[in-house]
């Protein structure tokens, strides 16, 4: 994955970053970068997490973010 670091699960946590999206394959990788591009014009913290299986994952911060309850 060019240009984007990766950090671990716990490290996502203790920074209160949440699973945004994925799991993505090394084969879309390419959808990673369009997310993380996403956030960074949205001004939003974010992060590419890296799963035990090799996959990776969009983890973003969770300050403004809401949850949608029914």
């Amino acid at each position: 994955m060019s240009a984007q670091k990766l950090i671990s699960p716990t490290i996502a946590e203790e920074q209160s970053f949440r699973i945004l999206s994925g799991p993505y394959s090394e084969s879309e990788h390419w959808m990673v970068a369009n997310v993380m591009a996403d956030m960074r014009r949205g001004g939003i913290p974010a992060a590419v997490v890296s799963r035990s299986d090799g996959d990776v994952e969009v983890w973003r911060s969770t300050s403004g973010f809401k949850e949608l309850t029914r």
